[in-house]
């Protein structure tokens, strides 16, 4: 059997990584491999947690994720 055009992009790329990032690729793989067949992968698992979260610890999440973006070039 041929490969398909995404098998050998996929063989492609695990071969340009240096080796000793290999075995955590194909260790990902694996766990990905692992995950409960019932589980969704198209994100409506996520729509299930829609509106779960406070508005205000939303807020503060969003708040500290751009505080994290800022760049002080005097701390250096």
């Amino acid at each position: 059997m041929t490969p398909s055009p995404l098998e050998q992009t996929l063989l492609l790329k695990f071969r340009q990584l240096p080796e000793p990032f290999q075995p955590i690729v194909l260790n990902l793989l694996d766990s990905l491999l692992t995950l409960p067949p019932q589980t969704t992968h198209d994100g409506q698992a996520l729509l299930g947690l829609l509106r779960t979260l406070p508005d205000r610890d939303a807020r503060e999440m969003t708040d500290a994720i751009a505080d994290c973006r800022q760049i002080d070039r005097d701390e250096w």
